[in-house]
């Protein structure tokens, strides 16, 4: 039974190895060690020469990986940082982070379950490719890849999406809580799969002073609703979790548009029910859209769905999303050119 876990790897193996290497170059001693990976000597002999895409970009990674399940200010602090430059990811901090112009697109991507850290950032920079090489003359971006605790545990399937489902509200925390620190008039955008829409969904409701799993964001009285276009694939939450007094039944609050891909014929989703229970019945809003959206009011204009099975194809995560051409040019709009202010996505309608 495969229980949101990602599909198998479809890049080529050269490609695939030459950006491991960049990635294990970031993940340091301890990480290398606990992922059973090179040492860092090894992997400085390993680092391909590997240039952006566009020199005007900035492709980041965020971790809160070894942060713990209690999430806290406090914590937060301790959050690591990377920003790419050629050859070589050099470590930073949050201070650098939030030096970049106001103004600059930012773009969060979160993956689902079963990622190593190397395998997030491998993901993360295919994504990163895929968006830009469509649209090479869209505005600069900063993307951001959020690493998060979501190694695959041993045993049981189930076990494992359980342990996973419980740590992302953890994980939403702290992109909330970084998120917050950005100026209001950056424009934002989040895609995620799997698990990951759920850490966007979260973070969503805790920007609009919602709580998530009991926790909350500090009250601040300067702030202002954000207006993040959003983009879930294969999305692990509930059909009807957008529904006041849901779960995240004010994240729309904070979104100016939300494209939902619905893939009726993800494997994975499939077994969505059982991380509740067997009898419990519920549906992903992966597999069938979000449901009775008369419900959401006003809100309901902002979420737009589009069914991809034809592109995508049964398997769960990211990649197949990215790898389709057609689902891409679908997200470039939401991803690549989010507003400061409310404005309707015209071309995806």
């Amino acid at each position: 039974m495969a229980i949101l876990s990602k599909g198998s790897p479809t890049r080529p193996f050269a490609v695939r190895i030459a950006i491991l290497a960049a990635s294990l170059a970031l993940a340091g001693p301890s990480a290398l060690a606990e992922e059973g990976g090179a040492s860092p000597a090894e992997c400085k002999v390993a680092l391909p020469q590997i240039a952006l895409p566009r020199p005007c970009d900035e492709l980041w990674v965020v971790s809160c990986r070894g942060l713990g399940c209690a999430p806290s200010e406090e914590a937060a602090q301790r959050m690591q940082y990377w920003r790419y430059r050629p050859n070589r990811w050099a470590s930073s901090d949050r201070g650098a982070f939030l030096a970049s112009p106001d103004e600059l697109t930012t773009s969060f991507f979160v993956v689902g379950n079963d990622y190593t850290h190397a395998e997030t950032i491998e993901t993360g920079w295919f994504a990163y490719c895929r968006l830009i090489r469509q649209a090479p003359e869209s505005a600069p971006l900063r993307f951001v890849i959020w690493s998060w605790p979501s190694d695959r545990i041993p045993g049981r399937r189930l076990t494992d999406a359980k342990i996973k489902l419980g740590r992302t509200p953890a994980a939403a925390f702290y992109m909330a809580w970084l998120a917050d620190r950005l100026p209001d008039e950056t424009p934002i955008s989040m895609s995620g799969s799997s698990f990951g829409a759920r850490i966007i969904t979260g973070s969503l409701e805790l920007l609009a002073g919602g709580r998530l799993a009991g926790y909350q964001l500090a009250a601040r009285a300067d702030r202002r609703p954000r207006h993040v276009n959003a983009v879930l694939m294969g999305a692990a939450i509930d059909n009807d979790d957008l529904w006041p007094g849901q779960p995240f039944g004010r994240s729309l609050s904070q979104v100016n548009q939300m494209l939902v891909f619905v893939n009726s014929s993800d494997r994975a989703l499939k077994f969505y029910r059982y991380l509740f229970g067997r009898r419990s019945g519920l549906r992903a809003i992966g597999t069938t859209g979000a449901v009775s959206t008369y419900r959401l009011g006003g809100e309901a204009d902002k979420i737009v769905s589009r069914e991809v099975g034809a592109y995508v194809g049964p398997e769960h995560g990211a990649k197949p999303f990215f790898e389709s051409p057609a689902v891409v040019r679908m997200m470039q709009p939401y991803l690549l050119d989010p507003p400061a202010e409310s404005a309707v996505i015209e071309a995806s309608r």
